[in-house]
């Protein structure tokens, strides 16, 4: 900038975005919502703009009473594919019943986290990436209701025509999704997608359900359809894990409330009694 080019900096790291920069646009769920010179504001300000005025978002959410763990973490660090620290020192624990989001801004662990802490469980698992990660694109939506559960019982490594189709029907049938089975799975549209995996994971009753960013990307219907499945998957006694951007969707179905920050959980909240300006100081700077 000193040498006269112009210089567009994106970032979430709002601290540096204060020191460095001159005029600030915020953008909110793809739209800008701010724009301004960068002196007189401080992080606060900043913060408030990113994550919003809004009233705190109230629903459903499973009422407990909670079980054991069924999911415990200790001191988990993981490293991301540069070989860069992306999870350091994180502990918690998901028990029977409960409902758990961590929330934090996109890149800040979250989603090395959840595969990370799910290794050596059987649980139900619901991939930000549908395709490629949770579906097989190749495959028909039938075969992809049955993915990475054609070991598990009735089935065996005999798999009998009958059954596979019947299986397909029925996680099909579970949140709505009324294609041809036998069509490839990547014809179906975002909302679909997630409703076949949904469908598929919660076959058979999962005891633990990792859900990384379940509605991202989704209308209002199919987002809605999912935070009730989950919910009510843990008021019947599933330990439930789920990643998010939204505060207003963690808000209204988590029992609990972790925050993360550069691979650190930062805080712990009761989404009953947090509001949105200290959620997002702490989702932007770390700090309490």
């Amino acid at each position: 900038a000193d040498s006269g080019r112009a210089v567009v900096l994106i970032s979430h790291k709002l601290g540096e975005v204060l020191e460095v920069a001159d005029d600030l646009v915020v953008m909110r769920a793809g739209r800008v919502v701010h724009r301004g010179p960068a002196a007189g504001v401080d992080v606060g300000r900043l913060a408030r703009l990113i994550v919003g005025d809004r009233e705190l978002g109230r629903g459903s959410r499973p009422t407990g009473p909670f079980g054991k763990a069924v999911l415990r973490v200790d001191d988990l660090a993981v490293e991301s594919d540069l070989g860069l620290a992306a999870v350091r020192g994180a502990s918690f624990a998901v028990r029977a019943g409960e409902l758990v989001a961590i929330v934090g801004v996109a890149g800040n662990g979250q989603t090395e986290l959840l595969p990370a802490a799910r290794r050596g469980r059987r649980f139900a698992y619901v991939p930000a990436q549908h395709l490629g990660v949770g579906l097989a694109p190749g495959m028909s939506i039938r075969d992809n209701a049955l993915l990475g559960q054609q070991r598990r019982p009735p089935f065996g490594w005999w798999l009998r025509r009958r059954s596979v189709q019947q299986r397909g029907r029925d996680v099909a049938a579970r949140f709505g999704v009324t294609a041809d089975l036998a069509s490839p799975v990547r014809w179906l549209s975002g909302g679909n997608l997630q409703r076949l995996v949904l469908g598929r994971e919660l076959h058979g009753e999962p005891a633990l359900i990792v859900a990384d960013y379940p509605v991202r990307g989704l209308d209002v219907a199919s987002a809605g359809q999912i935070r009730r499945a989950l919910v009510t998957s843990a008021h019947a006694g599933a330990a439930v894990l789920i990643s998010s951007e939204e505060l207003e969707e963690s808000l209204a179905i988590a029992n609990r409330i972790l925050v993360m920050h550069r691979g650190e959980i930062v805080a712990e909240h009761d989404p009953r009694a947090v509001d949105l300006d200290t959620l997002g100081r702490q989702m932007t700077t770390g700090r309490h």
